[in-house]
């Protein structure tokens, strides 16, 4: 099996936490989107099987406008693609959106959730509460979107054991077909980086980092998910084919888009697997990434 990872590197703000490559303007989408076509096209023989998984991630591929979404997904091959995921902020998920989405090739939706705690939101730079969470998912169910993946950050500023058990007792009632559980990592040039730097940062304690690693596995396993890689948790028949991807020898996980970071390095099983990931052209710049696939 193939993949395919496209990179949409817009975002409303930057998170505090964040290291990847975006940025908080929304610079000519359809520009953009063509210029992804345009890579499509240069670089589609490079692999010789059709792509059975295709991830939009970012960034924040939610804040596309509706038209350079649909461009994107006209170029792509999608005739074996058996999973499409987009990442999508919760603010984003209108009734509106909702419904193109169920109507589009997705069928699989990654929701930026990372706690349910509103203090904790606000000290990482998120944009959104707890209820437009719920919101969000209960839009997208009512769409027809059978296939969620929640991501969750543990280790925030301020964070505890309790507010840590809270959140995922709060998430895993929302019932979603996948859970990806990160610890907190601060990177150098991200805003928690600065304020650790400069002592502001209330960070959590080592040990209790551990407790709430733990508190996770037993909650999820108790819950009926499995946790078949080191940072991922799904139901039974939901684990996602483009992390799976990353597990299985000789696969390759083809990415286009404008700078794009080591998305593959949260998708390690149990042994490391041996994955090559083709990339050309891109550039940390979104005009020159745009001329330079004219």
């Amino acid at each position: 099996m193939s993949g395919i990872y496209i990179h949409i590197p817009f975002c409303h703000s930057k998170c505090f936490y964040c290291d990847f490559y975006s940025t908080p303007k929304l610079f000519d989408p359809m520009g953009y989107a063509e210029a992804l076509k345009r890579e499509f096209h240069l670089r589609h023989n490079e692999i010789d099987m059709p792509p059975g998984t295709i991830y939009l991630g970012g960034g924040t591929p939610s804040i596309f406008p509706e038209k350079a979404l649909q461009a994107i997904f006209d170029f792509l091959p999608l005739e074996h693609a058996e999973e499409m995921t987009i990442e999508v902020n919760p603010e984003d998920v209108t009734d509106r959106f909702a419904r193109f989405l169920a109507d589009s090739p997705v069928n699989r939706v990654s929701m930026g959730v990372q706690t349910m705690n509103d203090q904790e939101l606000k000290a990482i730079g998120r944009r959104h509460s707890s209820y437009d969470t719920s919101k969000a998912i209960e839009r997208l169910r009512h769409a027809g979107i059978n296939n969620l993946s929640l991501d969750l950050i543990y280790g925030l500023p301020g964070q505890t054991i309790e507010s840590w058990k809270q959140s995922l007792t709060s998430v895993l009632n929302l019932r979603p077909e996948h859970l990806s559980a990160y610890s907190l990592m601060l990177e150098p040039g991200t805003r928690l980086w600065a304020m650790k730097q400069a002592g502001r940062l209330p960070e959590v304690a080592e040990e209790d980092g551990e407790q709430m690693y733990v508190m996770l596995c037993e909650m999820t396993r108790e819950s009926g998910f499995n946790h078949y890689l080191q940072l991922l948790y799904s139901r039974i028949s939901f684990a996602p084919q483009f992390f799976i991807l990353g597990s299985h020898t000789l696969s390759w996980a083809w990415s286009i888009g404008s700078q794009l970071r080591r998305f593959i390095a949260t998708c390690q099983p149990i042994k490391p697997p041996r994955l090559s990931i083709r990339r050309q052209i891109q550039s940390n710049h979104r005009r020159s990434y745009i001329g330079r696939t004219d």
